[in-house]
């Protein structure tokens, strides 16, 4: 989990800091899997290369070769009906992807490989903010069921399509039904809402999983308050814009405060259960058996760089 975290009280300060890992500015490129042609299965060996497949002069009708929406839109269809199958939420639909999906089936007829014609990563033809990307390519399947089928049947490329993390995808197929040239990509990303909000529920299920646990110990039961739940949630959005807690004193004689932070995957803290798992191995005896008579739980959902989930949390006995 990721999470950064500051304690203070209003006559000592301890500090309680843990690191976020290192992040990057560019998509994270979940997998690249192997390549696929039409007339070999996939290698054992995934840098194995196959034959490459040259596209045909302009003396055999290159201006026959372009985009092919209808197969486009079915491997889009048949991507969802196999995630339905396993029992996973559809990708949506988006037109970056699906432009960038484009750039790349055509840069196919230069270079297959995941890599592009100038050397850099497939992610590079992404025009669009998002958290992570995969890209499956193929070559010289004729139609969308066999290039789909042909994905389905390599390791690599069915953990693209079965994803629970990714949520939108592009294709594109480019080249020409009449030579029996196609070249397919498909560019999965996980783009997140953009929509900020708080959940109350959530708040209230934390405290109720921490007092459970509280009561396990026979500790008193922690109250939220009202004021107390509006710093956390106060807290939690503060931060998501400045990396910082806001200053001023808060209202009790001591206190604790931190702010996790989640992204995604095992990382994302996007349930009350994940937020009380993780407080409960960081930050058991400082927060959740404390000897505090107040807490304050606050979520906050906001999109920013590479995190999208905000906890605020404040713990404390308020002043008289």
């Amino acid at each position: 989990m990721t999470s950064k975290a500051t304690t203070v009280s209003n006559t000592t300060s301890t500090d309680i800091k843990t690191t976020a890992p290192a992040t990057t500015k560019q998509p994270i490129s979940i997998t690249s899997s192997t390549k696929i042609s039409a007339k070999t299965n996939p290698p054992a060996d995934p840098d194995q290369d196959f034959d490459q497949v040259t596209p045909p002069s302009s003396q055999a009708g290159e201006s026959s070769w372009t985009y092919l929406d209808d197969f486009e839109n079915e491997v889009l269809n048949l991507v969802n009906k196999e995630r339905a199958g396993a029992g996973l939420q559809p990708v949506k639909s988006s037109q970056g992807l699906h432009e960038a999906a484009r750039v790349r089936a055509k840069e196919l007829t230069k270079q297959i490989d995941h890599l592009r014609p100038d050397g850099s990563r497939f992610y590079t033809a992404i025009k669009i903010p998002c958290l992570a990307s995969a890209e499956n390519l193929a070559v010289g399947q004729s139609s969308a069921q066999e290039v789909m089928n042909a994905w389905m049947n390599s390791t690599g490329h069915k953990a693209n399509i079965l994803n629970p993390d990714l949520t939108h995808l592009g294709v594109g197929c480019y080249g020409s039904s009449y030579h029996n040239a196609l070249h397919w990509i498909q560019i999965f990303a996980l783009i997140p809402s953009s929509e900020k909000y708080h959940n109350n529920a959530y708040d209230e299920e934390v405290v109720r999983l921490i007092n459970q646990e509280r009561s396990q110990h026979g500790l008193e039961l922690y109250s939220m308050a009202r004021q107390t739940h509006e710093l956390a949630k106060q807290q939690a959005v503060y931060y998501s814009q400045h990396n910082s807690f806001p200053s001023g004193s808060y209202p009790f004689q001591h206190c604790v405060k931190t702010v996790l932070i989640g992204s995604w995957g095992s990382n994302a803290l996007d349930t009350p259960q994940k937020l009380f798992s993780s407080l409960k191995e960081r930050y058991s005896n400082e927060i959740i058996l404390a000897d505090y008579s107040h807490i304050g739980i606050g979520y906050y959902h906001s999109w920013e760089g590479n995190f999208i989930h905000w906890w605020g949390v404040v713990a404390g006995d308020p002043c008289d």
